[in-house]
């Protein structure tokens, strides 16, 4: 019997999000699969380079006027690490809202 694995990856929220001064935004990047997984492993990118976070979820903070550096395109990908599946999400935009000083 031949089993066909299939993984999907999802962003929450999607599409596009902006933040406001004092404000955060956590990304949930969510599995989804056609069969048991016991294993996957977490790779995220900002703006098509991958960054160094490997947990399933990712927070946006916009606390300082730095924090406008963050603003950009985001996409997760999960790998199953005993089977030879990838799944890889949408993109979701987070801009923010401008800082009036």
């Amino acid at each position: 019997q031949l089993i066909v694995g299939i993984l999907n990856a999802v962003l929450l929220p999607s599409g596009i999000s902006i933040l406001e001064f004092g404000e955060s935004l956590q990304l949930s990047c969510i599995e989804n699969s056609n069969i048991d997984l016991h294993a996957v492993y977490y790779t995220w990118k900002f703006n098509n380079d991958v960054i160094n976070h490997t947990n399933s979820s990712l927070t946006i903070n916009y606390y300082s006027p730095d924090s406008v550096e963050q603003g950009g395109v985001y996409q997760c990908c999960v790998q199953s690490l005993d089977m030879i599946l990838t799944g890889t999400s949408p993109k979701v935009l987070i801009a923010f809202g401008s800082l009036i000083t």
